[in-house]
This record gives C-alpha cells, sequence and structure tokens, in this order.
C-alpha cells in the first residue's frame, strides 16, 4: 500500500513539474500570453488528477500483485487514499505554482 501511494505521488509530481516547466517556457518565449498559460496549467493539472485517479482506481485493482496480496477492502482502501492523496497534492501543487507564476 506504501509503496502504491509513495510511486503515485512521485508520478503526479513528475507529471505536474514537467507540465509547469511547459507553461513557464511557453510563457517566458511569449508563445502564450500570461492568461492563456495560467489556464493551461489549471487545466492540465485537472487532467494530470484525472489520470492518476483513473490509474488508481482501475490500473491498481486490476494488478496480480495487489490482488494476490490485499484482500478487496484494503484494495479498495488504498485505491481510495491514493486517489485523494493525488488530487490534493496535484491542485495544491498547482495553487502554489499558480501563485508564485501569477505575482512575477
Amino acid at each position: 500500500m506504501a509503496g502504491f501511494l509513495v510511486g503515485s505521488l512521485l508520478l503526479t509530481w513528475v507529471l505536474c513539474s514537467a507540465l509547469n516547466s511547459v507553461i513557464e517556457y511557453a510563457a517566458i518565449r511569449e508563445w502564450l500570453n500570461r492568461g492563456r498559460a495560467f489556464l493551461g496549467m489549471v487545466v492540465g493539472v485537472f487532467v494530470i488528477a484525472g489520470i492518476m485517479a483513473a490509474l488508481a482506481l482501475w490500473g491498481l485493482p486490476q494488478s496480480t500483485l495487489a490482488r494476490d496480496l490485499m484482500t478487496p477492502h484494503q484494495l479498495s482502501n488504498t485505491s481510495y487514499t491514493s486517489v485523494a492523496v493525488n488530487i490534493l497534492f496535484a491542485l495544491s501543487y498547482c495553487a502554489f505554482q499558480l501563485r508564485r507564476f501569477w505575482e512575477e
């Protein structure tokens, strides 16, 4: 359980960081104005949160290792906990970066 939670959280962090880098680069190069960059970051984070929620809800329960080692109750708890943690992390990362990005 802990391995999946930490691994999915790290993947969320990497995806959010990559999105932030692309958005900031596009804004610096003036390919996007600040308003569109802001909107792109918000939409991108919601897409990442959706991908990670789908991975936790449908990917983890289908894995052989999870089915062999966990009871259905443990599996559902892990999935829902992972969804909550990843969505909260993605939204907090987005809020932090957008605040910093908008103030500059």
